[in-house]
C-alpha cells in the first residue's frame, strides 16, 4: 500500500510493499519459502528557475529472501538480499537549439548472503553503482526530432569466486544513444535509433561457485569477465487512429563480450564431481562470446464497435527474437521462442471483459546440451465490474490464466524438464482506491 501527499505543484509519494509466497517444485516437491518488503519514495518539485522546471528524486529500499526447504519443512537454502538505490532528476524545458533536457545521477547499494546449502553456491558479495546520465532532445524540421543519451557508470563488485580468494572488480561501462523520430503525419510517427550500451557483470556471472538447487545446477562464474557491449540498431512505427493503433518494431544487435551460462552436457554431484551422462546437477559455467541479435515485435488493437453502452475491440500481438554466439559456437542459450496472439476486449463505465488467445511456437533452435521445447496455446481472460457509480475505483475482477490448462514449459528455465508452468488458474479479486 501507499499514498501522495500533494503541496501546490509538489507532490510526495510513499509506499511499502510487502509480499508473501510459498510454492512447491514438483521435481522433487521441495518448497520455496518467498518474503520481500519494499518501501518507495518519490518527490517532485517544480522549481521554475530560469530553464530548470522540475526537481524529481526517487528511492528505494528491499528486503528479500526465500528459503528453500524439504517436505517436512527442513530449512535447506536461505538466500538474503538487501538494496537501496537512490536518484535524482532535473528537467530543463527549450533552450538553444534544445526543445528538452533531462539529466540526474543515480546509486545502488546491493549486498548478497546465502546460508545453509545455499552458501556453496555464493558466498557473500556486495555490489555498489554509482551513474550519470543526459537526455536531450532538439527539432530539425517541424516534423523531424532529434533524441540522443548518455550513461556513464561506475561498477564495484565484491565476492569470493570459485579460488576461495576474495577479489573486487571495478567496471565504468559507457552507454550512448541517437535517433529521429519523424513525424509523417499526424498519425503516423516512425523512428530510427542507435545505440551502444554496457553493462558490467552481475556477482553471480563472476562469483557463482557451486550447487544451486531452484534450477537444479552447478554454477561457476568468471571473475575475470568483461563489460558486455551491444551496439544496436532499431526501427520503430506508431500509427494512431481515432479506431485503430499499430506498434511494431524490428531491430538488430551486435554484441561484443555477451555474457551467458553456458551448459556443459555433464552432471555434478554437490561437490562438484561432473561427468557426462547419469543424474544430477547441470554443469553451468558463465562465460563471454561475441553474439548477433536480431528481431521484430508489434501489437494492433481495431474498433469494431463503439457506443453509449461500450465500446469493442480486437487485439493482435507478435513477436520474435533469433541470436547465434559467433564463429560456429552455435545458438545463444535460453532464447524465448516466437509468439502470435489475439483476443476481443469489452470497455464501458461499469464493465470491462476479455480474452486473449495466445500461441506459444516451439523452441527448437537450441544451444549445446539444450533440450527442445514444445510450443502450446493458452486462454487467458478476465472481467470486472464496477456496482458503484459513485466510486468507481471499487471493482470485483474474475481473472483466469491458461483456462486451456495446457501443458507448458518455460523455454528460458533450466529446470524446464521438470516443472511446468502453473495450469488452470481463476482467480476473484477485489479493488479499491481512496
Amino acid at each position: 500500500g501507499g499514498g501522495s501527499y500533494f503541496f501546490g505543484q509538489n507532490h510526495i509519494g510513499v509506499g511499502v510493499v510487502h509480499y508473501d509466497a510459498k510454492y512447491g517444485i514438483p521435481s522433487d516437491d521441495t518448497y520455496i519459502d518467498m518474503r520481500q518488503t519494499k518501501e518507495l519514495l518519490r518527490s517532485s518539485f517544480a522549481i521554475d528557475a530560469g530553464h530548470l522546471k522540475t526537481l524529481t528524486l526517487e528511492g528505494g529500499y528491499g528486503d528479500y529472501q526465500h528459503s528453500e526447504k524439504s517436505p517436512e519443512g527442513e530449512v535447506l537454502s536461505t538466500f538474503l538480499v538487501k538494496e537501496w538505490d537512490s536518484r535524482a532528476e532535473l528537467l530543463f524545458d527549450a533552450f538553444g537549439p534544445f526543445s528538452g533536457i533531462a539529466t540526474g545521477i543515480q546509486a545502488q547499494h546491493k549486498s548478497f548472503s546465502a546460508l545453509g546449502d545455499g552458501a556453496n553456491y555464493l558466498l557473500p558479495t556486495t555490489t555498489k553503482s554509482a551513474a550519470g546520465f543526459i537526455f536531450a532532445e532538439a527539432p530539425l524540421s517541424p516534423s523531424l526530432r532529434l533524441q540522443s543519451g548518455a550513461r556513464v557508470e561506475h561498477v564495484t563488485a565484491d565476492g569470493t569466486p570459485i579460488s576461495l580468494i576474495a577479489t573486487s572488480q571495478s567496471y565504468t561501462p559507457v552507454s550512448l544513444s541517437a535517433g529521429v523520430v519523424y513525424d509523417a503525419t499526424d498519425t503516423l510517427r516512425l523512428g530510427l535509433t542507435a545505440s551502444s550500451a554496457a553493462r558490467a557483470p552481475a556477482q553471480t556471472e563472476l562469483y557463482a561457485r557451486g550447487p544451486h538447487d531452484g534450477p537444479q545446477t552447478f554454477e561457476t562464474g568468471d571473475p575475470n569477465l568483461r563489460i558486455e557491449r551491444a551496439n544496436s540498431l532499431e526501427g520503430t512505427l506508431r500509427l494512431r487512429h481515432e479506431t485503430y493503433k499499430v506498434e511494431g518494431s524490428v531491430w538488430g544487435a551486435k554484441f561484443k563480450n555477451y555474457i551467458y551460462g553456458a551448459v556443459t552436457g555433464r552432471n555434478c554431484d554437490e561437490e562438484g564431481n561432473c561427468v557426462f551422462g547419469g543424474e544430477g546437477l547441470k554443469e553451468l559455467n558463465y562465460s563471454q562470446s561475441d553474439a548477433t541479435f536480431y528481431g521484430a515485435e508489434g501489437k494492433a488493437s481495431i474498433q469494431l464497435r463503439t457506443s453509449a453502452a461500450g465500446t469493442l475491440e480486437a487485439k493482435l500481438m507478435a513477436d520474435y527474437v533469433r541470436a547465434k554466439l559467433g564463429g560456429d559456437a552455435g545458438n545463444v542459450p535460453r532464447i524465448p521462442p516466437y509468439h502470435v496472439g489475439a483476443g476481443l476486449n469489452w470497455q464501458s463505465a461499469r464493465f470491462d471483459g476479455g480474452f486473449l488467445v495466445k500461441y506459444t511456437g516451439a523452441h527448437t533452435q537450441t544451444a549445446t546440451a539444450e533440450t527442445d521445447t514444445g510450443g502450446f496455446v493458452s486462454l487467458d481472460a478476465n472481467f470486472g465490474w464496477r456496482p458503484l457509480a459513485a466510486n468507481p475505483q471499487f471493482e470485483i475482477a474474475l481473472i483466469g490464466r491458461n483456462l486451456s490448462d495446457t501443458t507448458q514449459r518455460n523455454s528460458v528455465a533450466l529446470n524446464k524438464d521438470v516443472v511446468v508452468l502453473p495450469g488452470r488458474d481463476i482467480r476473484l479479486l477485489f479493488r479499491a482506491g481512496f
